[in-house]
């Protein structure tokens, strides 16, 4: 009898003791969630070299390829239940093989790794609306963009989604996509024509609502293409956004920008394919609350992430079918060709190009047109694509003596990228009032006659740009369309000097 009452004494004791461990699982059940993504990866599908860390020796970084590496072994690579990827925006134009392919190389490979929602970014539409209209066919991801609207029916076009709903567990996470307000500046009008985009901040905070009111969302994203700064601008206006994962300014966020006011997580992960973002979030499933979160930004160097078989395979096919003889030598340079925010000797030879070919005056390219720089030594036509990569035409301009001093004065208000210069020699100072900066201009080594009349070559973009940066180049007496590619020309120019010496000669100086 008495052994009898400790057995049931024991069970009691095992059941209370299963009841407690019972309750205290449900209560502390939690999942870790890993948002996975990218941004501004400009077609740079295919392996890579980090020169940023180390412009002499760049380790090698598997890009697309490695990040399905990381995604078939999620569990273990980044330690998460589950995960998300995502991009923010540019994810196309800026290499030969996405451009000769229209951004369908792009395409394929998002698929291939599953992407779960995109946004647009403003060189999407590079190639026109259309051509994105035809990706986004193809693309299995949701496209998602909340303030572009056509302008015909007021409403946004069918091929993006102001948001999506992922059901995880019992959590709904709500995704919003959004692209820079500064389009019409950034993009050429024929691009963008029928289209108009609305104030970002409106939009997202519309839809913001939405997702929490209505659909009673437990975490917000964002997918934003305006640029680290504006996302802080975003965050500190909006309510309600748990995260915004950026895209457009190509920042490496090491360390997490948590909004002071409304506590939002900014980040974004460089560009050009070498880096995954992963931000996993611990969530506590009964409260719906994140509890904790774990942020780094993981180079995709490929001795470290060996590049997927499979992917590699793809990106092959692609090249096979584009890139035949890009790698050909066309000419050599004595001197590193590189980019600058003044004076660049990259910059002065494509002007130097436009001045041979056309025989004008004075020639301008827009110092954000150019997207690459050249290693000294041989140069091959797919160095030529990566500096140019957008198919701008060469436009001819006749400009009055007062309309070049106006558009010098344009290159250095500090709004934008300085204009590289041909046939011009000018000082300024950067520290003077707007409009009144130019100290001395020059053309072929004479003071700028405003009455006179000067012939110029430029690229399309600047013509064409919808924005008011730029205007004073639509006000030119005449213009004519060569429908001559910049690219080419320059490939041509190279081909005829074949060794290239040029270096920085004081074109544009400050004082």
């Amino acid at each position: 009898m008495k052994t009898l009452k400790i057995i049931k004494k024991l069970f009691l004791l095992i059941f209370i003791l299963f009841f407690i461990v019972q309750n205290a699982n449900a209560a502390n059940r939690s999942l870790s969630l890993a948002l996975l993504y990218t941004n501004d990866i400009h077609g740079a599908i295919d392996a890579s070299f980090a020169y940023y860390l180390n412009p002499e020796f760049p380790p090698k970084t598997g890009n697309l390829a490695s990040i399905k590496t990381i995604l078939n072994n999620y569990k273990t690579l980044i330690g998460s239940d589950t995960y998300l990827l995502l991009d923010a925006g540019d994810f196309f134009q800026g290499t030969p093989l996405s451009n000769l392919s229209k951004g369908e190389a792009v395409i394929d490979i998002f698929n291939e790794l599953g992407y779960t929602a995109v946004c647009p970014g403003n060189h999407d539409f590079d190639m026109g609306f259309d051509n994105l209209k035809n990706l986004a066919k193809i693309l299995k991801a949701n496209l998602l963009c909340c303030n572009i609207f056509e302008e015909a029916a007021n409403t946004i076009p069918e091929i993006f989604k102001p948001y999506i709903i992922q059901q995880i567990e019992n959590l709904k996470i709500g995704i919003i996509g959004v692209i820079t307000d500064d389009m019409p500046r950034l993009s050429s009008g024929q691009n963008i024509k029928g289209l108009k985009f609305i104030n970002s901040a409106q939009a997202v905070s519309k839809y913001v609502d939405i997702l929490k009111i209505i659909e009673k969302c437990d975490i917000i994203i964002v997918l934003s293409h305006l640029g680290f700064e504006e996302d802080k601008i975003l965050a500190s206006k909006v309510k309600g956004i748990d995260i915004i994962i950026g895209g457009h300014s190509h920042t490496g966020v090491r360390k997490i920008y948590n909004d002071p006011e409304n506590h939002t997580l900014i980040t974004q992960a460089f560009s050009k394919g070498g880096t995954l973002g992963n931000l996993t979030l611990i969530i506590d499933l009964d409260a719906k609350k994140i509890l904790n979160f774990k942020h780094e930004l993981i180079s995709l160097f490929s001795d470290q992430f060996p590049p997927d078989k499979k992917i590699l395979e793809r990106i092959k096919y692609w090249k096979d079918k584009y890139e035949k003889g890009f790698d050909d030598v066309i000419g050599y340079t004595k001197y590193n060709l590189q980019k600058s925010s003044l004076e660049s000797n990259l910059g002065n030879l494509i002007c130097d190009a436009l001045m041979h070919r056309y025989g004008v005056d004075v020639a301008f390219q827009n110092s954000g047109g150019i997207r690459a720089e050249i290693k000294k030594g041989n140069i091959t036509l797919r160095d030529i694509f990566n500096v140019l990569p957008f198919d701008n035409e060469v436009m001819l301009l006749k400009m009055t003596g007062a309309e070049l001093a106006e558009a010098l004065e344009v290159s250095v208000l500090g709004t934008h990228g300085i204009l590289q210069v041909g046939g011009v020699e000018m000082v300024f100072n950067p520290n003077a009032p707007r409009y009144k900066k130019v100290k001395s201009a020059k053309v072929k080594g004479q003071p700028i006659d405003k009455d006179k009349i000067y012939t110029v070559a430029t690229n399309s973009y600047l013509i064409e740009s919808e924005g008011a940066t730029y205007a004073v180049f639509k006000g030119a007496q005449y213009i004519e369309n060569t429908h001559d590619v910049l690219r080419d020309v320059v490939i041509d120019y190279i081909r005829q000097k074949k060794n290239i010496e040029v270096e920085i000669e004081g074109r544009i100086k400050t004082e």
